[in-house]
């Protein structure tokens, strides 16, 4: 079975902490109790920002029931922008953590509504930013309209967030198939983070460079833009994503039928991971690994193969819990077999791999 994988973007991975201390959780009560009691809406609106403040924004019920409490109560007392920040900060959590984008993109109007009366801009931006998103793979046009005046209305001060809606732009135009205007988007994007000294995230933005050249077809510029990515991480020491390049530089060194190139920067990539130890990043490893696995499969080499299914096995826990493991560890298993002339449990493997794959939209595998 030809296995493809998503595309290893850059293998940045993020934390949630998901408990509140015992002290906050106190706190919270404390506040909360206080503010349920509270009658007069100016000291109510005070009492409702400490339960903001202390509520463990990972139980997004909770979270954002108090807080569209709190964005009613500062528009009946005219606070707008008060009613504009606790709506920003909230945002994420209805349209990404509850997935409800009609919800979120209601609530963003509602403050948009008020914006003569907000002078900070960075909350005027913000307004922007947030109903790009809202619109985000939904309506590229209108998302873009959105970034574009989030761009106008950041101040000096708000430089980072100039930064993210060109990123978020950049990606929306990919969508329209403005190339052109994606690169370009992506390339001020860049130069915004690297100025702001935040290299992880120039690297999203170069690395969306090097996808753009890639998706069009233009293998050779999208490893060039790589291998520029790859000197920008050397530079700002940052190996832990170099290689998730070097996988992405090897799998278009494949599609155009360089083989040593493809085994060779495969190597690469395992020998950085293996160098950096526990720095390394395990999803980045594992896809390292299927690479590996599914070129040596191909090549007709069942000792290379079995040696990095092996290797492989390190993430069978994972596969209990995380479809996207299972499924690609279920066609790895598949070119076991195929390789061990076991061709009925090779074809179970690949059925089931199959079906997994569907069931959770891996579109190319």
């Amino acid at each position: 079975m030809k296995t493809k994988l998503l595309t290893l973007f850059i293998g940045f991975t993020y934390t949630v902490v998901a408990q509140n201390s015992p002290d906050r959780q106190t706190q919270f009560e404390k506040y909360r109790l206080l503010a349920e009691k509270e009658t007069a809406a100016p000291a109510k609106l005070i009492l409702l920002d400490s339960v903001l403040k202390y509520v463990d924004k990972s139980d997004a019920e909770v979270y954002s029931t108090n807080a569209f409490t709190y964005i009613d109560i500062a528009e009946e007392l005219k606070e707008y922008e008060k009613m504009a920040n606790a709506a920003i900060k909230v945002f994420y959590t209805v349209n990404i953590v509850q997935n409800d984008n009609q919800k979120a993109l209601k609530l963003i109007d509602k403050v948009k509504t008020y914006e003569p009366f907000i002078k900070d801009s960075f909350l005027l931006g913000s307004i922007y930013l947030k109903r790009g998103g809202a619109f985000a793979g939904n309506n590229p046009n209108e998302a873009i309209k959105n970034y574009s005046r989030a761009i106008e209305l950041f101040g000096r001060k708000d430089s980072i967030f100039v930064a993210d809606a060109y990123f978020f732009r950049a990606q929306q135009k990919t969508d329209l198939s403005d190339f052109i205007g994606s690169i370009k988007d992506y390339e001020i994007a860049s130069t915004y983070y690297e100025n702001l000294k935040d290299f992880e995230y120039a690297t999203h933005a170069l690395t969306g460079i090097a996808v753009v050249y890639g998706m069009n077809g233009f293998l050779d510029k999208a490893i060039k833009e790589r291998e520029k990515c790859i000197s920008f991480l050397k530079k700002n020491n940052l190996p832990e994503f170099i290689p998730a390049q070097l996988c992405n530089n090897a799998t278009d060194y494949g599609k155009m039928g360089n083989i040593a190139l493809q085994e060779k920067n495969l190597l690469e990539a395992i020998g950085q991971i293996n160098k950096l130890g526990e720095k390394a990043i395990p999803m980045t490893k594992f896809e390292n690994l299927i690479l590996l696995q599914s070129f040596y499969h191909k090549q007709n080499m069942p000792e290379k193969h079995a040696y990095y299914f092996l290797l492989l096995k390190e993430f069978e826990p994972q596969t209990a819990e995380n479809n996207f493991y299972k499924a690609h560890y279920l066609d790895a298993e598949s070119n076991l077999f195929a390789l061990q002339n076991k061709l009925g449990k090779a074809i179970e493997r690949n059925l089931q791999a199959l079906e997994l794959a569907k069931k959770i939209n891996l579109k190319e595998f």
